[in-house]
């Protein structure tokens, strides 16, 4: 009875990991939720056999991996003590089994993503394709990892063909084939292998990189196609709804645009480029006053958003208030903002320009520009 019991705590855990090893489609699918109770259930099912039992060590390297895996999502993007804190539960798997492919890619990924260092990403990607020689998805992390950080793209294309030699049709292969064309600025192939990604896995959302790609062409209303089917895929997903709502921007559509924005400020509260792009909007209708208080809300959120303080800049500017134009002007130099050339043409900065206050603020952040 005890056997039995601990064979079903442990189960389903199992079966995630045959098929995360065995299906490129499912390492994409967002699992957090139901991942979430293996690790009690697979202590609790170690506890039931004892220690002397044959299948303790592996319940324990387990319990370690999900656990590491809840604790910090790859969606997290940077965080060094998240990061620590899931590392430590990795390596006590390893520690209980040392050869576990699956576990060396989540330690690569923490090293990529969250401390931003690929060379010991490196490592452990190899040390996983080394376990599992005809796993893909060792190979596309490496591709991934040479494509957007290291910028070896000779490498990146190696370990693209290496992975599609092992299994052309894994979605794993044709996406990161597409970010691999769109890193060198091969567009219609990039467009070719998001459309095989959509094909082989259509319930995945890669509508939002085909909608991007057509972004950046200017193909907007192709854009807004792509992205409705992303919105519909998950209606709560920001990315998509923020990506439709300047796709609804860039072709005049403000009303659209609006709305897409205000959900996803609903959806989430820390969005500070929700508010920005609704005072772009704000600002398309010659609406300066709403336009500033949502600049204004974007940057109590994030201080850093120097964008939006150079558009009250801009606005103040209009408004023919040029001390404190002046004053948005250096927040948003002290924010970040570096586009010299945007500053010394804007002709929405044309008056301020022409203000003995100009040379002395050009002067303490540009010191190295000629004197106009």
């Amino acid at each position: 009875m005890k056997r039995n019991y601990a064979a079903a705590l442990q189960d389903g855990a199992q079966q995630w990991l045959n098929e995360f090893l065995k299906d490129s489609k499912f390492a994409w699918k967002r699992q957090l939720d139901l991942v979430r109770p293996y690790p009690r259930n697979l202590a609790r099912a170690a506890e039931l056999l004892g220690e002397k039992h044959y299948m303790y060590a592996s319940l324990r390297a387990r319990q370690h991996y999900f656990e590491g895996k809840t604790i910090a999502p790859l969606r997290l993007g940077p965080n060094r003590a998240l990061g620590d804190k899931a590392l430590a539960e990795f390596r006590a798997s390893l520690d209980w089994q040392p050869n576990q492919p699956h576990v060396f890619i989540r330690i690569g990924q923490i090293y990529q993503y969250m401390f931003m260092m690929p060379d010991s990403a490196e490592w452990y990607f190899k040390q996983a394709a080394e376990l599992a020689p005809n796993w893909v998805l060792p190979l596309t992390q490496l591709a991934a990892l040479h494509s957007s950080d290291t910028k070896q793209f000779e490498k990146a294309r190696f370990y693209l063909e290496e992975a599609e030699r092992l299994d052309s049709n894994a979605v794993d292969v044709s996406y990161w084939f597409a970010k691999y064309f769109e890193a060198i600025n091969d567009l219609a192939q990039a467009e070719k292998y998001y459309r095989k990604s959509i094909h082989l896995d259509p319930e995945n959302n890669f509508h939002i990189e085909l909608g991007s790609i057509f972004n950046s062409t200017d193909r907007f209303a192709e854009s807004q196609i792509e992205f409705e089917i992303a919105v519909k895929i998950d209606s709560t997903d920001t990315q998509a709804l923020m990506l439709l709502g300047i796709s609804f921007q860039n072709q005049n559509k403000l009303v659209d645009a609006e709305h897409c924005f205000r959900v996803v400020s609903k959806i989430d509260t820390t969005s500070a480029a929700a508010h920005f792009y609704l005072g772009l909007n704000y600002s398309y209708q010659g609406q300066p006053l709403q336009a500033e208080a949502q600049y204004t809300l974007a940057t109590n959120i994030d201080p850093y958003f120097s964008e939006a303080f150079y558009n009250i800049a801009c606005l103040k500017t209009g408004q023919q208030q040029s001390e404190s134009a002046f004053t948005y002007l250096e927040k948003a130099l002290q924010a970040g903002f570096k586009d010299i050339d945007l500053i010394k043409t804007d002709s929405d900065l044309a008056t301020l320009r022409a203000l003995p206050e100009w040379q002395a603020l050009m002067k303490k952040y540009f010191p190295d520009q000629p004197k106009e």
